[in-house]
């Protein structure tokens, strides 16, 4: 038997799953309730590409994630999931079933309860229950590693509700100055640290955070 590493066809795969799950009605509906969650810096840069490059790992990472979505929730399509609300897009699972539903796939380990999970996702699910005006909704965690599939079944205050969505609309207070200015938000202001490892933007950062300090950029 002889066998070669086809590295080209690896990325012609990568790249044919970027283009099916790429939507081109997103171009324009920002800012969303994830760009206000995660890096402003990056979001904002995001946006301002025509088209965006990822890495090999993010490709993966979607074609794990959304692939694994596509299958499990196929049967629940009939609603729709994205609109604007306060001037916010959003785009979620699933609302079939009178049931919000929230999928994320982790390499996290199975059992690991919803309070232990990334913030983030938590901002999310309570971000689009407030545009939905709904407290109740399920979170479907596919652990990868160790493979297992966890459903929780969460509810939250309206308090909590609305303490996130102000926060989030604080953030999309900032993000509208640094667009009204054509301006990229302040590096390593409007992120978690974790964010930055992997990110292609953080050269950029970097070297703009440098030149900060040396005077060069106002």
């Amino acid at each position: 038997m002889l066998y070669h590493r086809n590295e080209h066809l690896e990325d012609q795969l990568l790249d044919e799953l970027m283009a099916e799950i790429d939507d081109p009605s997103r171009k324009d509906q920002h800012p969303s309730v994830t760009d206000l969650i995660y890096c402003l810096t990056k979001s904002y840069l995001d946006m301002k590409q025509d088209k965006i490059v990822h890495n090999r790992q993010t490709k993966l990472f979607f074609a794990i994630g959304l692939g694994l979505e596509k299958a499990l929730l196929v049967a629940r399509r009939d609603t729709p999931t994205n609109g604007q609300f306060d001037g916010i897009w959003y785009h979620m699972d699933s609302l079939d079933h009178s049931n919000l539903i929230e999928f994320k796939s982790t390499r996290v380990k199975a059992g690991t309860e919803p309070e232990k999970l990334p913030e983030g996702w938590i901002k999310q699910i309570k971000s689009y229950l407030k545009t939905q005006g709904q407290t109740k909704c399920s979170l479907a965690v596919l652990h990868i590693i160790q493979p297992e599939i966890m459903c929780w079944d969460i509810e939250f205050s309206q308090e909590e509700i609305d303490e996130q969505w102000a926060w989030l609309q604080n953030r999309k207070a900032e993000w509208e100055v640094y667009i009204g200015k054509d301006e990229v938000p302040r590096p390593f202001i409007f992120n978690e640290p974790w964010e930055c490892k992997n990110c292609k933007y953080k050269f950029f950062c970097d070297a703009t955070t440098t030149l900060a300090a040396g005077g060069y950029v106002q």
